[in-house]
């Protein structure tokens, strides 16, 4: 049995020629002519029939949901920062009240 490693072994596994990606929701979006950021600000402004939904079809929820993701076209997002002290001791962190006359 030749060694599968071999230059000029068959190849076993892995992606097939002419295979195509998963499509992402801007791909789908794209292909049907939708702009998504457009249709969240139309939830979240509850605009019911540009949407074509009956007049109770959007729900405060709906509204908070779509205004939320829609930020997140517009803000990027913020990472976490880690603190630490080179000596390896905790942090003290005081409070001070300048707004009191002295």
């Amino acid at each position: 049995m030749a060694n599968e490693f071999e230059p000029g072994h068959p190849k076993k596994g892995g992606k097939k020629k002419g295979f195509r990606k998963n499509a992402t929701v801007e791909d789908i979006a794209q292909k049907l002519g939708v702009n998504i950021f457009d249709v969240l600000c139309k939830f979240a402004a509850g605009d019911h029939a540009s949407l074509g939904l009956r007049k109770n079809g959007i729900t405060p929820t709906m509204r908070l949901n779509a205004a939320r993701d829609a930020c997140k076209y517009l803000y990027s997002q913020k990472k976490s920062v880690v603190l630490s002290n080179p000596d390896g001791e905790g942090f003290k962190i005081e409070v001070v009240d300048y707004s009191e006359k002295k």
